[in-house]
């Protein structure tokens, strides 16, 4: 049950961050969003990059949450969370026409 709830609360603050950047992203410049996408899904893959290392890190010290074989409920929460950065960037991209129309 921890783990369902661990990954609830990882997916909770990658939303939530991501929604606060896509607020952000509706007010940034056109020049500045070209940098601010390819920096968001690096830093959307850093995080996840944390996530597995604090997961490894407790599990040393003997602490366990079990995602999975080979962590597969890590895997599958980065899958879902890059469709979701996907998505909400083709969202700035049609809101962003939408409102210089």
């Amino acid at each position: 049950m921890k783990e369902v709830i661990s990954l609830f609360l990882i997916y909770m603050l990658f939303l939530l961050s991501s929604l606060l950047l896509y607020k952000k992203g509706l007010q940034m410049k056109k020049s500045s969003l070209y940098f601010y996408i390819p920096a968001y899904f690096v830093s959307l893959y850093l995080y996840f990059e944390l996530i597995n290392y604090l997961h490894v890190s407790f599990r040393e010290r003997g602490y366990f949450i079990e995602f999975g074989h080979a962590s597969v409920g890590l895997i599958l929460l980065m899958i879902i969370s890059i469709v979701t950065g996907l998505l909400l960037v083709i969202q700035l991209f049609l809101k962003r026409k939408r409102i210089n129309k």
